[in-house]
């Protein structure tokens, strides 16, 4: 657990400042072939939901800043996006790198 924590692997609480790891196994986990499929057919829809939220500077402030004080990597991160937005676009051409992990509910 401590591992997690001091890795990243965190989802916030109802108490401002604490975070409970997330879930996670050490061993592959077998994915049934209907989870699987539905998991393909929903990424490209994830996708664009994730680029047009990317794209929206004032939906990122907003959600952002509530974090900002609690997790010093993203706050570096944000600071450099931030003064990136200065400079203005740099390049027609961009590439997105998102991880997407999908969790089955067995409950």
């Amino acid at each position: 657990m401590d591992w997690a924590v001091s890795n990243g692997l965190v989802m916030s609480t109802d108490t401002p400042g604490r975070v409970n790891h997330a879930p996670f196994t050490l061993a592959p986990t077998v994915v049934p072939a209907g989870a699987f499929h539905r998991s393909v057919a929903a990424t490209p829809l994830l996708h664009t939901v994730i680029d047009l939220g990317s794209r929206d500077v004032a939906f990122l402030k907003e959600s952002l800043e509530k974090v900002l004080d609690a997790d010093a990597f993203t706050k570096r991160c944000y600071d450099l996006w931030v003064e990136s937005l200065a400079h203005g676009p740099g390049t027609p051409v961009e590439l997105g790198l998102h991880r997407v992990d999908y969790l089955i509910d067995t409950r």
